[in-house]
């Protein structure tokens, strides 16, 4: 017998938010002076281990969480308090202070050191809009309209100038 066990849409946010922080932490590791690990070739194999565990569950987790919101999985009283946190304009500014943290790295950086920066930046604030844009309301579908029952349009202007 298999037990499924579904996660709750705060625990996918948050499996979200911490795949975003895994992967900008693999970008870290490369900076010598940042990691304890002296070899440059395990730098590099840390890395790419956690950038690609970190993308993993990111991308994971914010794909069950748009399914489940979409699929309507959770009753609203359950998910409209994440909702509301979600929509803050507070969450929208730290996304865009990532965002033009990380342009202002590439632009003024002299050396390369200070531009592994930009990455864990870049992916921080990609982070943050994949899980408002994962726990965007679902759109309101409505009838389509019915064209073939619509009387034709006529104007007694018509051709004047």
């Amino acid at each position: 017998m298999k037990i499924e066990r579904q996660l709750s849409a705060v625990q996918l946010a948050t499996g979200v938010i911490l795949g975003g922080i895994v992967a900008a932490c693999g970008f870290v590791v490369l900076i010598p002076q940042h990691s304890g690990i002296s070899s440059r070739e395990a730098r590099i194999f840390v890395s790419f281990a956690l950038v690609v565990l970190g993308f993993v569950i990111s991308l994971w987790a914010g794909s069950d969480l748009t399914n489940g919101m979409q699929g309507g999985r959770w009753p609203d009283e359950k998910i409209e308090t994440m909702r509301a946190h979600l929509e803050s304009p507070w969450l929208r500014g730290l996304a865009v202070v990532f965002l033009v943290l990380a342009c202002l790295m590439l632009a003024f950086s002299a050396h390369d050191q200070g531009r592994g920066f930009f990455w864990p930046a870049l992916i921080l604030s990609q982070t943050i809009t994949r899980l408002q844009l994962s726990a965007k309301r679902p759109p309101v579908t409505s009838e389509p309209i019915n064209w073939n029952n619509a009387s034709p349009l006529y104007s007694e202007h018509w051709g004047e100038r």
